[in-house]
């Protein structure tokens, strides 16, 4: 029974892992292993995990994915099979240990030993290397591949003549070590195949949507927002909603009918936003009329005199005492509402609400 190789990632150490090999071991050099966190099985689904490591004597690093096998994610375990290059050097690993990637996010485990015994020299030590490093530059891809789609702010033209340089390095190779070259190729094949579909930059922008056409969606709808903030008015002669002219936004029709006025906070009519008043047409009260007067016409008036007797007319004879007269107004106005308006000019108002 082969046994499990556990590390957790706070850098906790079970016991002290020692992994022995010999020079031209690998590929079928298998491991179980399993990552914890503080003692507990570690979630590595959708993680990309790498076995990393220097060989002796600082001669090569190792960042190998192709290895791995996750047989049971959400509890942390997966199956390494240890490539050639790993033991392409003896003597013991100046550094070794696993790391996983998800997006942004990056863990690795403790160092551990790795023995590589001696034997005869090989001449795909080199090859080996381009394996390695072309392994390094897959996980590179993917991640920038993911992020990509993620933000729409990719940029392959760096890795695409980094892969091409790659290539073209091997092809050199190959002229004179062609036996082993071929072996590497076919190893860099089967690592493309483990990543699964490779575009490039311009077949990406075909297929999915480019930092160009990104922009041209976002701009707009950024603009929309640092202009028309929501609880923002918008005027128009025309009566399209403006989601349909700003590209954006969910809008309703306010102030039908009525015009506008700041708010004044010391001023309980106008306090706040939203406060509605005024009326269009308005019949004025006695109390809002303003002070006049009525011209008035003198009828018939009774005159007492001195005697027993009283008699209508002019004023005439002796011991006049006092006068008395009818008096009335004339009537006027239509008593109707007046019309109270200012002057205007009608526009249609919008405000944003989400």
């Amino acid at each position: 029974m082969t046994e499990t190789l556990r590390f957790d990632l706070n850098k906790q150490k079970f016991g002290n892992p020692i992994i022995y090999g010999r020079v031209s071991d690998g590929n079928e050099y298998k491991k179980s292993v399993q990552f914890l966190m503080d003692g507990k099985p570690f979630d590595l689904t959708d993680w990309v995990v790498s076995f990393e490591g220097i060989t002796a004597h600082f001669k090569n690093k190792i960042m190998d994915t192709v290895g791995v096998t996750l047989t049971d994610a959400p509890n942390g375990k997966f199956d390494y099979v240890f490539p050639n290059a790993s033991f392409s050097q003896h003597g013991k690993y100046e550094r070794a240990y696993f790391s996983a990637v998800k997006g942004d996010k990056r863990v690795t485990t403790a160092d551990f030993v790795v023995i590589v015994l001696d034997y005869a020299d090989i001449d795909a030590q080199k090859a080996e290397d381009f394996i390695s490093e072309y392994n390094r530059l897959v996980v590179e891809l993917n991640s920038r591949f993911n992020s990509a789609i993620n933000q729409m702010d990719a940029d392959y033209d760096d890795l695409d003549q980094r892969v091409t340089a790659l290539q073209q390095a091997m092809i050199t190779y190959e002229a004179s070590v062609e036996s082993t070259a071929s072996e590497a190729i076919q190893a860099v094949n089967d690592a493309l195949e483990q990543l699964g579909t490779y575009y490039t930059k311009t077949e990406s922008n075909a297929k999915f949507l480019s930092k160009t056409d990104a922009e041209s969606l976002y701009i707009p709808l950024n603009k929309l927002y640092l202009t028309y903030p929501i609880g923002s008015p918008y005027f128009s002669f025309l009566p399209d909603n403006p989601a349909t002219v700003l590209g954006g936004g969910t809008w309703e029709r306010v102030a039908n009918g009525r015009t506008l006025v700041g708010v004044d906070e010391n001023d309980t009519d106008f306090a706040t936003a939203g406060l509605t008043g005024g009326e269009k047409m308005h019949v004025l009260t006695v109390s809002e009329l303003a002070k006049h007067s009525h011209a008035a016409s003198t009828t018939n008036g009774l005159y007492v005199y001195g005697g027993t007797s009283s008699t209508t007319g002019p004023a005439s004879g002796t011991g006049y005492r006092t006068n008395l007269f009818e008096t009335s107004t004339t009537s006027v106005g239509g008593d109707t509402a007046h019309n109270n308006l200012q002057p205007y000019i009608t526009v249609y108002i919008w405000k944003r609400i989400a």
